[in-house]
């Protein structure tokens, strides 16, 4: 640097004149100073805010580590990775920064997930996520699309149809071992059926139906049946009738072979069930009485006819049948019948004691009374 040191001006003495430089118009100086130090320039920024990364939303009755399909990794490369925790489930971008967005309001800061934890949300796997954890999963869906929790619950239905299919199974086998042992025994009943001639077998098979019994308890009746150490008593209207005329016709002798042989019921047990009033007779030609006594036997309904009661037409229609021609006692009336109706009148027919049968003998063979050949019936049809 240089200075400029002004010349020495004398003080005592005339005035002279001073030879004075003109000085040049002054400037500002201008120093230079070098420095190696490098100029540092600071430049202000936004505090870092950590990224928060993509909260998958489940529902509050969920637990996080039961839903999501965990499996999904091992078959998929995903692009993301999942953080868990007890309240929420947290799913971070591989592309992810680690510095997230903010969002101010008034005093507080939020922080926001990157960019790249943000475009989760348009992922269509994630998207598929969201909505079976709202709707559930259809039961087609693949085993790894299945978040723990339906995982097990699939596992409940399926123990649930094994246990039901199982017992249903035990049912059936039993139900068949049942089945069969009944086939073998209808089976055994139908051989001993065709093997023994065995008396009112209908009757037999119609009184253990009406028993309830099984046919194991059949087989065993059949076979006391056809050893006559059993006999069903479950008789039947056409039994007692077909026993009835067997007595009528064959008489006593005949009633009890036929019980025996064939089953049908006894003659008492026959009397019991069939109330039968036989029809009287008359020795001669029928007399007011009798008609009256035979028409209230046949019609015990009918009532007498009145003024209010309108008259009901009737035909009565009359033949004759061809009979054996004796002489027969009818205990009821003791009158001896067998007579003909023309010449009866002419013998005593009231039975009193021997002396009247003798009288009556005279008579047929003295040609005064000859026997009865035919009888003579009437029926009676309501013509409406």
């Amino acid at each position: 640097m240089t200075e400029r040191v002004p010349e020495p001006v004398p003080i005592i003495g005339p005035p002279q004149e001073l030879d004075l430089p003109i000085s040049e118009p002054a400037f500002p100086q201008i120093f230079e100073i070098e420095d190696d130090t490098p100029t540092v320039r600071h430049k202000l920024s936004k505090p870092e805010v950590p990224c928060t990364g993509y909260e998958l939303k489940i529902p509050e009755s969920q637990s996080p580590f039961a839903s999501y399909p965990f499996l999904l990794h091992t078959t998929k490369d995903l692009p993301w990775k999942v953080v868990v925790s007890t309240e929420k489930l947290v799913l971070r971008s591989n592309r992810c920064t680690g510095h997230g967005q903010s969002s101010k309001k008034g005093k507080e800061v939020k922080p926001l997930a990157c960019t790249f934890c943000s475009s989760l949300d348009n992922d269509t796997t994630v998207m598929g996520i969201r909505h079976r954890s709202l709707d559930g999963a259809h039961e087609n869906t693949p085993w790894p699309y299945l978040t723990p929790a339906e995982m097990y619950a699939s596992l409940l239905k399926k123990n649930g149809q094994i246990n039901h299919l199982r017992l249903r199974s035990l049912n059936n086998a039993a139900t068949i071992g049942v089945r069969n042992r009944h086939l073998d025994a209808w089976k055994r009943l139908a051989a001993a059926l065709g093997r023994e001639d065995i008396p009112r077998i209908r009757s037999l098979m119609a009184v253990q139906t009406r028993a309830g019994a099984s046919v194991f308890s059949i087989i065993e009746k059949v076979d006391d049946a056809a050893k006559r150490k059993y006999s069903p008593r479950g008789y039947v209207q056409q039994d007692f009738e077909r026993a009835f005329l067997i007595y009528k016709l064959g008489g006593r002798s005949a009633a009890n072979i036929a019980h025996r042989s064939l089953g049908i019921p006894s003659i008492d047990a026959t009397k019991r069930h069939i109330a039968s009033k036989p029809l009287q007779a008359s020795p001669g030609f029928p007399t007011p009485a009798e008609l009256t006594s035979n028409l209230e036997h046949c019609y015990p309904n009918i009532n007498l006819p009145d003024s209010t009661t309108a008259v009901i037409p009737i035909s009565m229609l009359m033949d004759e049948l061809k009979v054996q021609g004796r002489l027969r006692w009818e205990p009821r009336t003791d009158y001896i019948l067998g007579v003909c109706r023309e010449h009866g009148h002419e013998c005593a027919l009231e039975f009193r004691s021997i002396v009247q049968a003798d009288a009556v003998a005279d008579c047929l063979r003295k040609k005064v009374v000859h026997l009865a050949e035919e009888v003579c019936y009437r029926i009676l049809h309501n013509r409406l």
